[in-house]
Formats: C-alpha cells, structure tokens, sequence
C-alpha cells in the first residue's frame, strides 16, 4: 500500500502533489492550449508570418552544399528546427565579432532562430505542423501508396487476363479457320479458294441422284397417286393407267438422272424472247420502224422499186378537195404535198395524153436512206443482243452449246445446280415430295390399321412393305442431305455471293484483330504497372521522412512545453498522433 502525498515545506512555499503529475494535451488543441495559458501569444500567426518571410529571404544566400547537406535535404519545407540546423552549420565555420557574436549569415540565421524562440513562437509552428501532417499530409500519402498498390494488383491480374483472353481469342480464330479448311494467313483469297470444293460436292449429289432405289420410290410414289387419284371401281386397275408418270410428278429429278441437263446459259438469259423476235425489238429500239408491207395494185408494179406507204391521213370527201390540193385527182390522193411542181411538168400536164400519163405514174422521192447503212445497224443490233458490248458474246453463245455437248452430262448438271438457283429449287422440291411420301408411307405401313385396305390396293402398291419404304427413304436422305449441309450452304453463299463474303472475312479479321487488341492492352498494362510502382518507390522516402519529422516535432512541443511549465511535468501529446507513428515505424 503506497503512502499518502504528504505536502513538504521548500523554501517559503508547500509543493503540490499534483505538479509532479504528467499533463496529457491532445495534438489538435495543442495550438489552443498553448494560448489559453498563456504560454504563446495571441497574435503568433502573424509574428510566425514575419519570421517566415525573413527566413526565405535569408535562404537565398545560403550555399547549396550546406543546404544539400541538412537532415531533410534541400526541398524540405522551411521551419524552426531547418532554421536551427542552419546556423549551427553557419556558424561552424563563420566569424565571430569582438563580443563573441556571430558575424554575417550566421548572424542573420541566429536573429531568426532568437524570434522563433521569442515568447515560444515556434511552439504554435509546431501545433500547426503536428495537425497539418496527422490530419491531412500523411493519410494522404498512405492513401496514395494504397492505391498504387492496389493498382499494382490490378494491373497483374488484368494483364494475366488480357494474355489468357488473347489466348483464346488465338485459339478460337484458328478453329473457325480449321472448321472452313483455310490456314488464315491470306483470308479473301483463301475464302475464294473454297469455292472450288463446290463442283466436286455437287457431281456427288448428281452420282447420288442416278441410285436405283430413287427409280424404285418414283415408281412407288406414282403407283401409289394413280391408284389414290382413281375412281373408287376402279382403283384395282389404276396402276397400269398413264396419266401420273415419275418423270412428270418429280420433272427436275428425272431430268438430271436422264443427263437431260441444259447448260446455263448467261448468253441466252439475255435475251428478251427467241432470235427472230429479239432482233426485231432491237431494231425497233434503234428508232427505225421496219413493219412495211407493200401493198398489190397497178400503181406499185408500175413503181417499181416504190413503195405504196399508208400514212395514216384522212383524205377530204369531195372531188372539190382534192382539186383544192392542187393534185390531179387520183394521182394526187387529196394529200398537199407542199411542194412546187416544174414548169415543164405543169406545161406536160396540160398538153392532154402526157398529162394522163404524169397524173398516173407516182413521184419518185428521195429519202436519204442507204440500204446498205440499214443492213449494217440490224447486223450491230443482232451482235449486242447475242453478245453484249464486246463483241464477243454471239462467239461464246455459239461456241456454247458445243462445249456442253462435248461434256459429261453429270458435269452439266452439277454446273446447272451450282449456277441455277430456281433449278436447284426445283430439285429440292422434288426431294422434299418424295421424302414426304416415303415417310408418311412408313408411318402408314408401321401402324396397325393398315391391314383393313390390303384387299383393295394393286399389287405394285401392296407388295412394298415398311423396310422397302425405309430403304427407299434412305436413298432420298442421302441425295437430300448433301443439298442441306452447312457445308454446302457456306460454300454457295461464298461462290454467289459477294455480300456474304465480305461479311465472313470481316468476321475472321476482327477475331484475328481481338487477339492483337487483347496483346496491346496487355503492353499498356504492364507498362501502367511500371508506373505505379515507380510512384510507389518515390512515395515511399517522402511519407518516410515526414513521419520522422512530425515524430521530432511531437519530442520538440513536449520537451519545450515542459521546460516553459518549469520543468517538473512530463508533457505527452496524445491522440491520433500516436498512431501514425506507430503505423510509420
């Protein structure tokens, strides 16, 4: 059990107790404590103000080495203790006057440092110091060097992101170019080069189309129509009726398995009906009407190589008309030529028996037309029509159908079905109808009420049973489903269509683009990472040296506040304080 506090007589007074007791004051009241007991005074931001603006016009005469070699280096701010370590290192190596002062800088250096001390300025400095770094200079250098760490990691994992990413990216583009069979490297050539596949898939649709068991389920199928088509009494004898036949129900069908198969062609397309008509329109387009039929009469034999032309004009009713005209009755035909007729043919006409003779034979008029000229623009007309604008489409229309003929007609085919849309819709068509039938037959002849009409069905139609109908179905499937593939169906949208190819290659260089992006942002990364770590690397020293100086200026304000109290209390600055400097360490 401790004694009781028991007051002593020292000298004429009695020591308290409680003056030997610690004096705890908070870092941010500091400044206010300091003023309340009067211990700094009022006005010392003011004086504080004017010692500053001395102190950073002395500065400026201060040498660099000695500035280079102070505690926080030459950039750290100006402050009491800086202006202490100044003028000792001055004064180490500066004169003294005759009274022992210092001389010239030093001089200058220990007059600031006596106005810090003068009625403990620099204590409020201090406070000021303490409340500027806790509160705000170091939480935001610790939150700075927070979030470069954490953009560090950041940076890791997106950059770890970004290569498995490209990766996949890689990964996928070759495996689209491996699913359309091209290496990648040069995408619209090799996408154009895929269209040679196409013949060689479509000869093996035609080779599948000339399978027997096709002929077989055509047969079926038209036996089985006649015999649904057939009146009621006479269904039995339906089958050997003529009037459904495979090659008019499934025509494209029987067409390409009887190498009937028609060439495309382009030629002919052009065309606007047959020969003798697409000349005569375009001769007509040419602006010359050549639709003329002369006509039978005495006139036109005794003309000649003149023509009775009916010009479509409607002729006066009167004989009075016609001598109006100025014409001669017949001759004239009521029509006012408008122009003069010579003398000597006026003065012929009225001598009597020549002007019978004048008045019957027609004028002779000079068109201006060479017939020559007009067989040469037919000739034109005829070329443009079976050739185009080169010249050279009547050669290859002509030509055509010879080298179709020296083909194999599968070839054709293949060639009709690659170019022909409407007539590989027609096959289709057909396959779908058989297919159709087929299985619902299968269906039908799977099920247990297809005994009940056994009796009444032809033996065509009776004898096929539910395997035969598979086995025919299957050959149509086969056929079928090489038509349907994705596959085929890429390949014909690559050869007929431009729009589509475009699309694909834009498709296959943006995946191979995502890759190289993916790669780039990668490089950003990891650069971006340098980054923040060399902000990291800088930041570190300063928060460093800035919990080192609020840590001596917490030891300056309690050393001096204890030495201004008398010296006999310990003075201990608490609060957040404390904890920032024990995070520093």
């Amino acid at each position: 059990m401790s004694e009781p506090a028991i007051a002593k007589l020292i000298g004429e007074g009695v020591e308290r107790p409680e003056a030997s007791l610690p004096l705890d004051i908070n870092y941010a009241k500091l400044a206010e404590w300091l003023v309340t007991r009067q211990k700094i005074p009022k006005d010392w931001h003011k004086r504080l103000q004017v010692i500053q603006a001395k102190a950073t016009e002395a500065l400026k005469e201060v040498p660099s080495e000695v500035l280079n070699g102070l505690t926080d280096g030459s950039d750290a701010p100006l402050d009491y203790l800086r202006a202490v370590e100044i003028r000792d290192k001055l004064s180490s190596t500066a004169e003294r006057t005759m009274f022992g002062g210092l001389s010239g800088p030093a001089a200058t250096w220990d007059k600031i440092v006596k106005a810090y001390e003068k009625q403990y300025v620099f204590l409020g400095e201090c406070a000021g110091i303490l409340v500027q770094n806790v509160d705000f200079e170091i939480p935001y250098l610790r939150k700075q060097t927070a979030k470069l760490n954490q953009q560090i990691v950041d940076c890791d994992r997106k950059h770890a992101e970004c290569l498995r990413n490209a990766t996949l990216c890689a990964a996928k583009y070759k495996e689209e170019c491996k699913k359309l069979g091209i290496q990648g490297v040069s995408v619209r050539q090799e996408l154009r080069g895929l269209a040679s596949e196409l013949p060689g898939m479509l000869r093996g649709v035609v080779d599948s189309l000339h399978d027997p068991r096709l002929q077989t389920a055509a047969d079926y199928y038209a036996a089985f129509t006649r015999f649904a088509h057939a009146p009621r009494g006479q269904r039995a004898a339906a089958v050997n009726a003529s009037g459904l036949e495979p090659s008019t129900m499934l025509p494209t069908l029987f067409e390409i398995r009887a190498r009937q198969t028609q060439p495309p062609a382009p030629a002919e397309a052009a065309l606007a009906g047959p020969s003798g008509s697409g000349v005569q329109e375009a001769t007509t387009a040419g602006g010359i009407d050549w639709d003329v039929a002369p006509q039978e009469g005495d006139g036109a034999a005794a003309a000649g190589a003149a023509i009775d032309i009916d010009w479509d004009v409607a002729l006066g009713g009167g004989e009075e008309d016609a001598s109006a005209a100025g014409g001669g009755g017949e001759g004239g035909g009521g029509i006012n030529w408008d122009f003069d007729v010579p003398a000597e043919a006026s003065a012929s006409a009225e001598a009597g028996d020549g002007a019978a003779e004048a008045s019957a034979a027609p004028i002779a008029i000079d068109w201006d037309i060479e017939v020559d000229a007009v067989g040469d623009a037919v000739a034109d007309a005829e070329n443009n029509l079976l050739g185009g604008s080169e010249g050279e489409g009547a050669a290859a229309a002509v030509a055509g159908p010879t080298a179709a003929a020296a083909m194999d007609p599968d070839d054709v085919a293949a060639a009709r079905l690659e170019q022909d849309a409407e007539y590989r819709a027609r096959l289709m068509d057909d396959m779908l109808e058989l297919r159709a039938f087929l299985a619902l037959r299968k269906a039908e002849l799977s099920g247990s009420g297809n005994e009940l009409m056994a009796t009444s069905v032809p033996d065509e139609v009776s004898s096929v049973d539910a395997a035969a109908v598979g086995s025919m179905l299957a050959a149509v499937q086969q056929s079928l489903g090489q038509l349907t593939t994705p596959r085929f169906r890429q390949l014909l949208l690559i050869a007929t269509s431009k729009r589509y190819l475009d699309r694909l290659e834009a498709s296959l260089k943006r995946q191979a683009g995502t890759e190289a992006k993916l790669l780039r942002q990668a490089g950003d990364v990891v650069a971006r990472k340098h980054e923040a770590r060399a902000s990291l690397v800088g930041l570190a020293p300063r928060l460093a040296a800035l919990v080192e100086r609020t840590r001596r200026f917490k030891e300056l304000s309690e050393r001096s506040i204890s030495a201004a109290l008398g010296g006999k209390r310990t003075i201990n600055v608490l609060g957040e304080i404390n904890n920032v400097l024990a995070a520093g360490q």
